[in-house]
């Protein structure tokens, strides 16, 4: 009982039957036909399949959970959550929501006594302009899934473009529907959307610098001065 959707920005709603809605099965994607598939988080199997349609990008956010899914494009020199462009799914009640989000900077902050380090203020806050578009879902047995589209680059500020090669990628899932603080349940990988996934090299720290200094005598006596 699949039932095609308009292309929709933001939420919508269709019949439901245990909370299906979307495509009918001839037209929901299956495998091969042009798909890749990145693994998120194999512990509920949250797989990202992912396509490019001219200069469209086709994405499906799958998990064997019943709680929002979250996905987003990294910041490119960190793939950090920190600058990243983020998206949040869901299906409730038969009703599909996709929502365009975004993390602006946060300060860094370390707290006695083991000081770990968190993120003051970092949220994955609404963009004034949703570009996703949803094509379908459903949420079945407890499997979520959610097929969606949006432009590669939108020219939206609180977008980032979506480029060839290997992108810095982040994603995330709730224990609800509701879009809250995540937790552990979150982590970074990298996908590559078009292109060769050689062409643009990420490597698997930020660098590193080598500095070398030549006749230099070290002294005899530690001292703070010149």
């Amino acid at each position: 009982p699949w039932v095609f959707l308009a292309l929709l920005a933001g939420t919508a709603s269709g019949s439901t039957d245990d909370q299906v809605v979307g495509c009918n099965d001839t037209a929901w994607p299956h495998s091969g036909e042009s798909w890749s598939t990145t693994v998120l988080d194999a512990s509920i199997s949250f797989v990202a399949k992912h396509k490019v349609v001219g200069s469209t990008l086709h994405l499906i956010l799958s998990a064997s959970h019943s709680g929002y899914l979250g996905f987003g494009f990294a910041e490119p020199s960190t793939g950090h959550m920190k600058g990243a462009d983020l998206l949040t799914v869901s299906v409730t009640n038969g009703q599909i929501s996709a929502d365009d989000r975004y993390a602006d900077f946060a300060p860094t902050t370390y707290t006695a006594p083991d000081y770990a380090n968190g993120y003051s203020g970092l949220t994955a806050a609404l963009d004034v302009h949703n570009d996703w578009s949803i094509v379908g879902g459903s949420e079945v047995g407890g499997v979520t899934e959610v097929w969606v589209t949006r432009a590669l680059v939108t020219g939206d500020q609180q977008d980032r473009d979506v480029l060839g090669g290997p992108n810095r990628i982040v994603w995330a899932w709730g224990a609800s529907d509701q879009v809250l603080y995540h937790g552990s349940k979150r982590g970074a990988t990298t996908a590559t959307f078009f292109g060769s996934a050689a062409s643009s090299g990420i490597p698997e720290h930020d660098g590193s610098w080598k500095v070398q200094m030549a006749g230099y005598t070290v002294p005899t006596q530690r001292t703070t001065c010149d």
